[in-house]
């Protein structure tokens, strides 16, 4: 079903006014329809920002919207807890919108929702979070249910949650429109969509545990207000089945566009090597690594977050995790990632579902026992051996720096020179993995040692080590990009 807007509708105060002379049902009413009519789940509210709202005296804001489906109304207590409320959001095909504050404002409803294990209920929404804010809900709640970032005990996972329903590839993207579904049940049935149906958290969600009110956008009682936009709102009695849900999703997705499915997947990022990637001689060992949160978290709002078991930095505890071994080889790294009993994505190990883009830098703590064709063999194999353990991982390869007059840049030279014919013949063998490269050693002035740059004989300083993050950033880029996007 699609739906148009007559130029000239309107939608205020719950009356829908049509163009002088038209006939039939306006879109948004048809929407309505189309909607309850999707599922044969009774319906507990239904209420979209095109039918229903009723505004205050003060125009711009909402003072209730009322079920176009159920009997329960959503009301504010006041003028501070009323949401604004946008009749023609630019932001989504110009349909109405109304918006929170992440301070005080919140709607309740009436609605006492049971216990989901006496009675589950489903709920569906249009939202969009404008700022995250950490424990803070997006939709509905009862009491307070967290929807942040979770500890595993063994790495750091992204993982979205929302009581304890959770999943470490599940992102809920600030500044897109979203479809988000939760069912309730009290079992580990239950679940979180946002966007895609891919993008799924799972685990018990508790439902309302503090009855005879919901509140939309905060606790029942004010607290944990989020800052977000809702377009729609629909709360149902039970499942819908696997049709049902998919009608409801295609009449969301054609009355308000195909932008709800605009969301970004997560990629964890895993930094491997040796005390240069350990941030060894930057000022708090933040290194080169931060580059990656800076210019694509940071910047760019990209869901990238770092694994692994070691964490050295002060910018932030989801970016500081990494690999980094200071005095690490390439026969340390092979056996610190691939040992059968300890590596760490060994098969059963901490890391082996949990890596997108693994970042390589080592070498150096091999020039000193350089030996041609053989060290560059051993790097080569370590590859494969990453490979063959991660199939779907995309790899970031690098040359080494250079080393000063009292360490082997001679050698790290002729390693360096190297590098390509393993890096062609590894493509040539994973064409549909081939390797990201980047040229450490140019960045930082290489093939010459350039003190400058160094805090010793090996260490790059704060100067060089923002070096290696630009030129890093650059030849990343674009498949970070693609690795985040649906």
């Amino acid at each position: 079903m699609s739906f148009s807007r007559r130029q000239g509708d309107r939608f205020n105060r719950g009356r829908i006014a049509t163009v002088a002379g038209a006939s039939g049902p306006s879109p948004a009413a048809q929407f309505v329809s189309a909607m309850l009519a999707a599922t044969t789940r009774t319906n507990i509210w239904l209420v979209t920002g095109d039918v229903g709202v009723n505004q205050a005296t003060t125009p711009g804001r909402v003072s209730s919207l009322t079920s176009q489906g159920g009997a329960n109304n959503w009301t504010t207590l006041g003028a501070t807890q009323e949401p604004s409320y946008t009749a023609t959001d630019a932001t989504l095909g110009g349909k109405g919108t109304w918006a929170l504050n992440g301070t005080n404002r919140y709607m309740l409803n009436a609605y006492d929702a049971p216990a989901p294990l006496t009675q589950p209920h489903y709920r569906i929404s249009v939202v969009k979070v404008n700022q995250w804010f950490p424990s803070r809900a997006t939709t509905i709640m009862a009491t307070a249910i967290g929807f942040g970032i979770i500890a595993d005990g063994v790495i750091r996972h992204v993982a979205s949650q929302r009581n304890t329903a959770l999943g470490p590839n599940f992102d809920s993207p600030p500044l897109q429109w979203c479809i988000i579904e939760e069912y309730y049940s009290g079992s580990t049935s239950d679940f979180v969509t946002v966007g895609p149906l891919d993008n799924t958290a799972t685990g018990v969600n508790v439902g309302n545990t503090n009855p005879s009110t919901l509140a939309m956008g905060a606790s029942a009682t004010g607290t944990l207000p989020s800052d977000s936009s809702c377009a729609f709102s629909a709360a149902f009695l039970g499942l819908p089945s696997a049709p049902e849900r998919a009608a409801l999703r295609s009449t969301l997705l054609s009355y308000y566009g195909n932008q709800l499915l605009r969301t970004r997947k997560v990629c964890r990022y895993y930094f491997v090597g040796d005390s240069i990637t350990f941030g060894a001689s930057a000022t708090s060992n933040n290194g080169y690594r931060r580059a990656i949160y800076d210019n694509f978290f940071t910047a760019l709002d990209y869901p990238v977050f770092s694994v692994g078991a070691n964490a050295t930095g002060t910018y932030n505890a989801e970016f500081i995790r990494h690999g980094g071994v200071p005095g690490q080889t390439i026969a340390g790294c092979s056996t610190y990632l691939l040992d059968p009993a300890t590596g760490q994505i060994r098969t059963g190990g901490p890391l082996i579902n949990s890596v997108q883009i693994l970042l390589i830098m080592i070498g150096t703590n091999d020039m000193s026992t350089y030996v041609p064709v053989t060290t560059a063999a051993a790097y080569r194999t370590l590859l494969d051996g990453i490979q063959a353990q991660l199939p779907n991982v995309r790899m970031a390869v690098t040359t080494i720096c250079p080393q000063g007059p009292g360490a082997n840049n001679a050698n790290a030279i002729l390693f360096n020179a190297e590098l390509p014919a393993q890096w062609d013949a590894f493509d040539a063998a994973n064409p549909t993995r081939t390797l990201i490269r980047w040229d450490a050693n140019a960045a930082i002035g290489g093939p010459s040692f350039v003190a400058g740059n160094f805090a010793d004989d090996l260490h790059p300083n704060d100067t060089g080590h923002a070096l290696l993050g630009t030129a890093l950033t650059t030849a990343v880029g674009t498949i970070l990009n693609t690795l985040t996007t649906f």
